[in-house]
């Protein structure tokens, strides 16, 4: 083969390569995509394929930029799932009985469900506003007549640390019972907790899908009565849906904080529970992992940072504590025709949240069935234009034409002071 051949060859080859890399016309302002990759589509159908934080993480906060494109540069319209798992909580009133405190041993409250209890399975306390931040821990006791009790829960944290920035959590969960009375008894008996209403409920668990996320988390410096941990990588758009806590402590009971942040200032309560653990076994099975909780309308929280704290009161911080994060594959779901190829893009600041049909004219169920897909690696739109005005991608020169004027400006006036002297 002559030079001339193979240099035309490599020509060929790199111009392929250039457009390969290039999007369709129309959409230059945005800066990344990947392609999808569908397998052994007979029929226009539903797919779904999880965005990864190496795309996520180019996109803005909330996704607003994120599109999907087929091979013609036509805008497909999608949805973006993710299998968030939760409860379903049904509270109920429930009438309260007997309130009191037993001094030094602790406070009390009965629940009457009336002749059909139903099944439940948490019950929640309300205390007089007035009461001081608290952090103790409850027994939770069921009965058919009132006389005769069965301890459910032998304990469950509650607290109030306002102060701490940690909220109030007054309620606990315990095994089904289908028993008309259940009692509280606060197991603090140092001061009286004021015990003025209350519900029970039963709650309806439905598992997440987690996967492990690639990240670790170190114990930093934190106040005297808790322990913060931080972790280690920075990773723009990352998903976590649980941490779960290892520790050779045997016994412990205690509440979790869980915070995100983007730049490592600004930092958002993202999930808050409790962590406990029994050496005897107790009646319970231990809790040792807490769900994040994505905001409203937003299939998970995603964020570049995350910590995670607990608080120790006036015990010792847990042994050889260390946390594990599951992150939560979030999907986008559209419908791919037969001998299309397509891709996911993002990356444009000034983009703004698409408004499709999709999500109110096809029942979520479907979305869920869609067939899995997969995604290419994230390539720079060779294309690229910054969809910013020009004043703004060139501030230098703009604030020299500025510096410029202004001297120009201050020279005219000292000639024409000087002139009129």
């Amino acid at each position: 083969m002559s030079a001339r051949a193979i240099a035309a060859l490599v020509l060929t080859v790199l111009s392929c390569a250039v457009l390969s890399a290039q999007l369709p016309g129309g959409w230059a302002h945005w800066e990344w995509f990947a392609p999808v990759q569908v397998a052994g589509a007979a029929s226009t159908d539903f797919v779904g394929v999880v965005i990864p934080p190496a795309l996520g993480g180019k996109a803005q906060r909330d996704w607003a930029d994120l599109r999907v494109i087929d091979d013609t540069g036509a805008e497909q319209p999608f949805v973006i799932r993710a299998h968030t798992g939760g409860a379903t909580v049904a509270w109920r009133n429930a009438r309260l009985l007997d309130p009191g405190w037993v001094p030094g041993q602790y406070s009390q409250a009965t629940f009457d469900l009336a002749g059909d209890p139903g099944v439940h399975n948490r019950v929640r306390i309300d205390v007089r506003p007035g009461q001081r931040d608290f952090l103790t821990w409850v027994e939770i006791a069921v009965s058919a007549d009132a006389r005769t009790w069965q301890i459910a829960r032998d304990r469950a944290p509650i607290y109030r640390l306002s102060r701490a920035g940690l909220g109030t959590v007054c309620d606990a969960t315990y095994p089904d019972s289908i028993q008309r009375y259940v009692r509280v008894r606060v197991l603090d008996g140092a001061q009286r907790y004021d015990i003025i209403g209350g519900a029970v409920a039963r709650q309806v668990a439905r598992a997440a899908e987690l996967v492990p996320a690639s990240v670790t988390f170190s114990r930093v410096s934190g106040a005297s009565d808790r322990t913060v941990w931080l972790m280690d990588q920075v990773t723009p758009g990352l998903a976590i849906g649980e941490v779960r806590l290892e520790t050779t402590t045997a016994t412990f009971d205690r509440p979790l904080l869980i915070e995100a942040s983007d730049d490592g200032q600004t930092w958002a309560r993202a999930g808050e529970g409790a962590v406990s653990r029994r050496a005897d076994g107790g009646a319970t099975q231990p809790a040792l992992a807490v769900r994040v909780e994505p905001a409203a309308g937003w299939p998970a929280a995603s964020a570049a940072r995350w910590r995670v704290t607990i608080y120790n009161g006036n015990d010792e911080p847990l042994a050889n504590a260390r946390f594990a994060a599951f992150e939560l594959p979030r999907r986008v779901v559209f419908r791919a025709a037969p001998g299309h190829t397509y891709r996911v893009l993002a990356g444009n600041a000034r983009a703004t949240t698409p408004a499709y049909d999709l999500a109110r004219s096809v029942d979520a169920s479907i979305f869920d069935a869609a067939r899995p897909a997969s995604i290419g690696e994230v390539t720079r739109n060779a294309s690229y234009a910054d969809p910013a005005p020009w004043t703004e991608r060139h501030p230098a020169v703009l604030w020299t034409a500025v510096a410029l004027a202004a001297l120009a400006l201050g020279a005219l006036a000292v000639r024409t002071l000087r002139a009129s002297g």
